[in-house]
């Protein structure tokens, strides 16, 4: 009996040299990291703590209800000996882990059914008083077990997310997701879908791209050199193969056949190419020193209306009038 209240003792003293230990350990981790979720943890360590306290009691209890009930056979023993006791059927009766184990399986054979069946009967359907299997139990009392856990972790502590956190952090991490597909599809744009750059850190690159490939014909303000074969203005509302960015990558892509304007599709990517076509439609009226006389057409977008004629307006005003004198 010493040897099974010493067990008993290692086994509480083990177990908080255990908790302990858990939650220095942790403790040194989050210090250490940063990270928040072991922030969190160190944050409710006394709780996990007390938890891990109240488990190892429990076990003890139990252990020690069976060192008890050990001890009451053998006072039994020495006090009425032995054939009383085996008649009281109390030497025969096996530990208490296995008699709870025993009752949890103690499922009727299926021979053996008929008779448990019960009186309620229903279109011939009779029920069944049968155990039901220890594998579906166990399941019933582990998620008893798993929502006490969540209860206390998501109603008492800060270490769960609930549903809406969870939600957003989602949403969130989406969002993140999109926008690194999208940085790594850039080359994907093309005359058909490109659209002007914001980001004036885009615009400079275009710019770069711009003065290494561009001044040549262009002019290193866009604002054109005179001379066959040289770039026209690019810095006026005059175009001579349409403005705005969709329009400016084409030709830039594709190039002018016939004229010095080469196709750029084989040494630039498409990323490249939008971003000096947005930066070339950026240059308009910024009004460069001697820039090249007017060519081409004025450039409306097709969502702009045309900008009509003052003059033309006045005059049909006028005869609109006389007509009706």
């Amino acid at each position: 009996m010493n040897n099974k209240f010493k067990n008993l003792r290692l086994i509480l003293a083990g177990g908080l040299v255990m908790a302990g230990h858990l939650a220095w350990a942790q403790t040194e981790a989050a210090a250490e990291s940063g990270s928040p979720l072991l922030n969190n943890i160190y944050d409710n360590m006394l709780l996990y703590a007390g938890f891990a306290v109240v488990a190892v009691a429990i076990l003890s209890m139990f252990y020690l209800l069976n060192t008890l009930i050990q001890v009451q056979k053998m006072k039994l023993l020495q006090e009425h000996g032995a054939e009383v006791l085996e008649k009281a059927d109390l030497l025969k009766r096996d530990p208490l882990w296995k008699r709870l184990y025993d009752r949890w399986t103690a499922a009727v054979p299926v021979e053996e059914e008929k008779d448990i069946l019960m009186d309620h009967d229903y279109d011939g359907i009779r029920e069944l008083d049968n155990r039901l299997p220890p594998w579906w139990v166990a399941i019933f009392y582990i998620s008893i077990a798993f929502s006490a856990v969540y209860l206390v972790m998501y109603h008492f502590t800060d270490y769960g997310v609930g549903s809406r956190e969870a939600y957003e952090m989602e949403m969130k991490q989406a969002e993140e997701d999109i926008e690194e597909w999208r940085s790594k599809q850039a080359d994907l744009v093309d005359e058909t879908n490109a659209e002007m750059l914001e980001d004036e850190a885009e615009i400079a690159l275009g710019q770069t791209l711009f003065e290494t490939n561009c001044v040549a014909c262009h002019g290193p303000n866009g604002e054109g050199i005179v001379g066959v074969g040289m770039g026209p203005n690019l810095t006026d509302e005059y175009w001579l193969h349409g403005g705005g960015v969709k329009n400016i990558f084409k030709t830039v892509k594709y190039g002018v056949e016939g004229t010095g304007m080469i196709a750029w599709k084989a040494q630039l990517r498409a990323k490249d190419i939008h971003r000096v076509s947005s930066y070339i439609w950026s240059l308009q009226g910024t009004n460069p020193p001697n820039p090249r006389p007017v060519d081409g057409e004025i450039y409306v977008p097709e969502d702009e209306p045309m900008a009509s004629d003052s003059t033309s307006t006045e005059e049909a005003e006028a005869l609109g009038m006389k007509d009706e004198e």
